[in-house]
Formats: C-alpha cells, structure tokens, sequence
C-alpha cells in the first residue's frame, strides 16, 4: 500500500451497505452487454461497468487499482478477505469492470507518455539546434547513428602517409 491515502470518488468514501443492488438483479446482468467496439467509448464502459456494481465492490475496484493490498482492502472496508478474493475469480461484472478500469488506466497512461515523448524530443531539439555538443552526443549514442558512423569509418581503406 502507498505511503498516501488512495484516490477514491467522494461519493465513495462512506459506502452505506443499504445501497448495494441486489444479487438477482446483478444476476440478469451480462457483461457482454457492456462490451463496445468504439475505442472512443471505453471510459464510458468503465463507468458503466461500475455502475452495476455495488458500492462496497466499486470502492474495492478503486483501491485496488490504487495498488492496496486484498488484505489492506478487507481490514479498510470491513470485509473479509475471501470476499475479495471470490469476487475477483467469480463476480464476472467486477472481474470485467475491474479489467476495464485497469485498460483505461493503461490508455491514459500511454497517452501521457506520448506527450512526454514528443515534449523530451523537442527539448532535445533545442539543445541540438543550440550546438550542444553533449546533446548531439546523446542522440547519435542512443539511435545508433555513433556506431554506424565509426565503423564506416574504420572501413575505409586508410591512405598511406
């Protein structure tokens, strides 16, 4: 468990246990239904996904996407481990929306680090285009361009002096 308290939604940080729907109506739900083929739509999936589930289950999801521990969960909620541990393996909503909060994770991230990328490239642009010896280094070195360059050059046939 991280050293900071996790990021949990307001609304989920008192969960009243009256609140949960009730198993027979989880029941006629299918998680294929929730499935959209729009990538566009995917956060929206999530959402929904969590929408279904109970609160209790909700605040798991976002615990655990957080990096806390089953057990930290089950002594923070009240819970028993086992809980846990079956909705996991056995709840198919929570399995597909826990896996589709973890997708949406992973996309953001990667979006982040495209702009990451792109804001480093350009940095490293600047320091070439200000003659910055060591940045030029720094690029040759890592695309492999500093290898090819020293190895055509020791192909070639050496002039006698």
């Amino acid at each position: 468990m991280s050293d900071s308290s996790p990021i949990v939604p307001a609304d989920l940080v008192q969960v009243p246990s009256n609140q949960e729907i009730p198993p027979e109506e989880i029941a006629k739900l299918n998680p294929i239904d929730f499935v959209s083929r729009d990538p566009n739509e995917r956060v929206q999936d999530a959402d929904l996904a969590l929408s279904v589930l109970s609160r209790v289950q909700q605040k798991v999801i976002y615990l655990l996407i957080e990096g806390c521990t089953t057990t930290d969960i089950a002594c923070q909620m009240n819970l028993d481990r086992s809980t846990i541990y079956r909705w996991r393996r056995f709840d198919k909503l929570f399995r597909y929306a826990l896996d589709l909060k973890h997708r949406q994770l992973r996309e953001e991230a990667a979006d982040n680090l495209k702009v990451l990328i792109h804001q480093s490239a350009h940095v490293v642009q600047t320091a070439v285009h200000g003659h910055d010896l060591r940045a030029a280094l720094f690029v040759l070195k890592n695309t492999g361009l500093l290898k090819a360059i020293e190895k055509q050059q020791e192909e070639k046939p050496q002039s006698p002096i």
